[in-house]
């Protein structure tokens, strides 16, 4: 993820607070949905900064994605094909996914994956 946050075209900090391995498609599955949410900052957010930050809770891996940017109003903003993928590949591993964003304030995407896939 360090290699990925160093390419971004905003300044992106990284933060894996004590995680270990994961089976393939755990790791796969939080990789590749963390890189798309920093692709949507990149488009969209008008952001100055984003953090991703990497954790295990509760048997999940967890990662959460925020930007200072300008925010929207998730509940009457239509989701885009990436959004729809996210969600899409967390809920085939049995895992979840939460935006939390209001306009002017920045966006913060939580996702979670069972360390064990359902």
């Amino acid at each position: 993820m360090n290699a990925q946050a160093r390419k971004a075209t905003v300044p992106v900090s990284v933060h894996a607070n004590g995680i270990g391995r994961y089976p393939a498609e755990v790791e796969a599955t939080a990789y590749f949905c963390c890189l798309e949410a920093l692709q949507n900052v990149q488009k969209y957010a008008h952001a100055s900064a984003a953090t991703v930050s990497l954790d295990q809770r509760n048997g999940h891996l967890c990662f959460t994605v925020e930007d200072d940017g300008s925010g929207f109003e998730p509940g009457i903003t239509p989701k885009g094909a990436g959004l729809t993928n996210l969600a899409d590949r967390l809920d085939a591993l049995g895992g979840a996914l939460r935006i939390d964003s209001r306009p002017g304030a920045g966006t913060r995407l939580t996702g979670s994956v069972p360390s064990i896939p359902s």
